[in-house]
């Protein structure tokens, strides 16, 4: 009987979240497997680990190349020619955006494969509008900007993109929009630059309940922050005091800014 190798999970249609363990899982009658992966939906491979074929599952860390074309394969380890692969692609992303009804503030979690507002909030009703002392449409999205954004119906959509865990946001005096990282951050974290600048609270936005002043800067969202004067905001999502709260707290409206 001719051995056999078969994928089960992942299988295609899955989003795989970067740095997440995903458990790869096969059906074999071999005595070892070679595990690869490729981001181009086969053309290349980048091999995972070649293992006994029982137990029949693996842990994987997902790494941080972002794709729609995501794809894995197993074959014998003694004979190349049984092979099989994922029924269909899977998608590794950064960071999971949730909208809601209505308009939104939103940024690009991650430095994304596809930087248009299309590519990044699909379902959008309205263009992605930046701030910059004034309102006006983006034709790309770059990572530590806000936009206001609206939709007709709620989703949640992937960040297709490579992780962003640290970033400096540029500022300029009075009011910003600023965007987000691919992890959440406590706004204690923030480091204004230079030294002497000082800034406001920062204000997140709800289609319901209105503007809030945010303890956290959560993946995919947008803040108000006023700047004392132009500069940097340095960011981090790593280390102790980046630590996330447990939310956020309600606050009186801030008013259109």
């Amino acid at each position: 009987t001719k051995p056999f190798v078969t994928m089960l999970d992942p299988n295609g249609g899955e989003g795989l979240l970067i740095g997440s363990i995903r458990t790869i899982s096969w059906s074999a009658d071999t005595a070892s497997v070679e595990i690869a992966w490729s981001t181009d939906s086969g053309s290349s491979w980048t091999p995972i680990a070649t293992v006994s074929a029982t137990p029949d599952t693996l842990d994987w860390e997902v790494p941080d190349a972002p794709t729609i074309n995501g794809l894995l394969r197993i074959r014998s380890a003694a004979d190349s020619s049984v092979v099989d692969l994922s029924d269909g692609p899977f998608t590794i992303y950064a960071a999971d955006v949730t909208i809601t009804e209505g308009w939104n503030l939103l940024s690009v979690p991650s430095t994304p494969l596809d930087p248009s507002p299309a590519g990044n909030f699909p379902d959008a009703t309205s263009a992605a509008y930046q701030y910059d002392a004034g309102y006006s449409a983006a034709a790309t999205l770059s990572p530590g900007r806000g936009y206001w954004v609206k939709q007709d119906a709620a989703s949640v959509v992937r960040s297709v993109g490579t992780l962003l865990l640290d970033d400096t946001i540029e500022v300029s005096e009075k009011w910003n929009i600023i965007g987000s990282l691919s992890r959440p951050f406590d706004i204690l974290a923030v480091q204004p630059q230079p030294d002497s600048m000082s800034v406001t609270d920062f204000y997140g936005y709800s289609s319901v309940s209105g503007y809030y002043v945010a303890d956290t800067i959560w993946p995919g969202a947008g803040y108000w922050v006023k700047c004392s004067e132009p500069g940097g905001l340095i960011v981090s999502a790593g280390g102790p005091s980046a630590a996330p709260k447990g939310g956020v707290s309600d606050a009186a409206t801030v008013g259109r800014m």
